[in-house]
Order: C-alpha cells, then sequence, then structure tokens
C-alpha cells in the first residue's frame, strides 16, 4: 500500500520531532550557546598578615577597645597603602571621640596619597571640628599653630582655608 506524497511527510516531520524531543527537553526548549571560558583569578593585595591585622582592628574597635583597633587599622593602611583603611581608622578615632587620633590618620593619609581629595576634606573637617576644644582650652600652648595657620600650610587645603577664613 502506498501512502499519498503528504502523508508520508506528515509521519516524516512527527517522527523527527518525537526523536528530536528529549534533546530538547534537556534544554528548556532553547538552543543552547557555548559558555565563555571563566576568567582568570585577579590576584589581590590583600594577603594573610594584611587580613589579620584588618580582621583583628575590626574586632577590637568592635568589641570595646577602639585604641587597638585604630592601631591595626593605622598600620595596615600604611602596609597597603589604601586609602579606605586609611578612612577606617580615622572613622575608628572619630567614633571613639579621639580627635587628635583621627587628624593623625587622616594627615598619614594625605601624606600616602597626596592626590587623595577625600583624604584632603578629612584632614579640613576634623580641623574644622577640633577649632572649638581649641579655642576653649584658652590661649594656644608655646609651639602650636591655631587651626587656621596649620590649614593655610598645608598647601592642599589653601585655597579651602582661605574661603574658610573669609566668612
Amino acid at each position: 500500500m502506498a501512502l499519498p506524497h503528504s502523508f508520508r511527510n506528515a509521519v516524516l516531520v512527527t517522527a523527527a520531532a518525537v526523536a528530536s524531543y528529549p534533546a530538547l527537553a534537556q534544554t528548556g526548549g532553547r538552543v543552547r550557546t557555548p559558555e565563555p571560558p571563566p576568567r582568570a583569578v585577579e590576584s589581590s593585595a590583600l594577603d594573610a598578615e594584611l587580613f589579620y591585622e584588618i580582621f583583628l582592628g575590626e574586632v577590637s574597635s568592635r568589641s570595646g577597645d577602639p585604641g587597638a583597633g585604630y592601631a591595626f587599622m593605622l598600620e595596615a593602611a600604611r602596609r597597603s597603602g589604601d586609602g579606605r583603611l586609611y578612612q577606617r581608622a580615622a572613622d575608628i578615632a572619630l567614633q571613639s571621640r579621639s580627635g587628635e587620633y583621627a587628624l593623625a590618620a587622616a594627615r598619614a593619609w594625605k601624606e600616602a596619597l597626596p592626590d587623595s581629595r577625600e583624604a584632603n576634606r578629612y584632614v579640613l573637617q576634623i580641623l574644622i571640628a577640633l577649632e572649638p576644644d581649641r579655642r576653649n582650652a584658652g590661649s594656644p600652648a608655646p609651639g602650636t599653630r591655631s587651626v587656621t595657620t596649620q590649614v593655610k600650610d598645608d598647601a592642599a587645603c589653601g585655597i579651602a582655608a582661605d574661603v574658610w577664613t573669609r566668612k
């Protein structure tokens, strides 16, 4: 018995669709494209000793010893030269209400990264915040300078100091 030509084509198309169904079911009906090769792992400047210093700094500052936390964080910042660690050291000192240590961290940050606007901003803001405390303490001690003199001597903050002192 000979099948009509159109019926035979319909049977063949149906058989091909049934045979390919398991392959399409595994891919969700979409054709799989090859995945790109994984990127190479970039090495980090964070070695075990630096990680440990950062970890100890955070744990110490959160467990009630901000002085040790500040010291660990500042040392880690000096070793790595990372501005975020200098900023964290200054923040730890500010949170513990130690303006002089915060100023020291901000100045160390500024010395390590002289082009950092954020470091310059921290130095200026801390100096401005410390000014009322120094005014209330009376006249400056011999050999010390006022905040505006310190800021004016600072080349990176000179413009901001001029604007501030004109008010």
